[in-house]
């Protein structure tokens, strides 16, 4: 497992998306899954950067991982912040086709979710846990 901890603002954004592409290509993640991998991590990572912190500052880690189950042989990403306790899975989602009459908030988790094989959040020592999987056909 690599990983990468850093202060969670915008100025490290993308240094944290960069060592989560270059984690996948030392992963060999097929060049099919970059466009969701970037997507959902760009959501994730933004939002912490915006919401986790809002009157200090603070700190994200990323974590990369490849794993084996009776799915298959898969790429994770576990980002973790040390903010408020909040699950984002719990966050109300929006329909696309409700995407008038919604309101703000809800939509990118639902971009997560459908572009993601699973998410799974927890609650770990003070820290929220958010770990995406990208099942890789061999």
């Amino acid at each position: 497992m690599n990983a990468m901890r850093t202060a969670a603002s915008l100025e490290a954004y993308p240094q944290l998306l960069h060592f989560i592409v270059e984690q996948a290509r030392q992963h060999a993640v097929p060049d099919a899954f970059f466009l969701r991998l970037e997507l959902a991590c760009e959501e994730l990572l933004i939002n912490i950067v915006n919401h986790a912190y809002p009157d200090v500052e603070g700190e994200v880690e990323v974590v990369c991982f490849v794993q084996e189950d009776e799915q298959g042989k898969s790429f994770n990403v576990r980002i973790r912040d040390w903010g408020a306790p909040f699950n984002p899975l719990e966050k109300k989602t929006s329909a696309v086709s409700d995407l008038d009459d919604s309101q703000i908030g809800g939509l990118g988790i639902l971009l997560v979710k459908q572009m993601t094989d699973s998410v799974y959040y927890t609650r770990d020592n003070g820290s929220n846990v958010v770990t995406i999987t990208f099942y890789l056909a061999e």
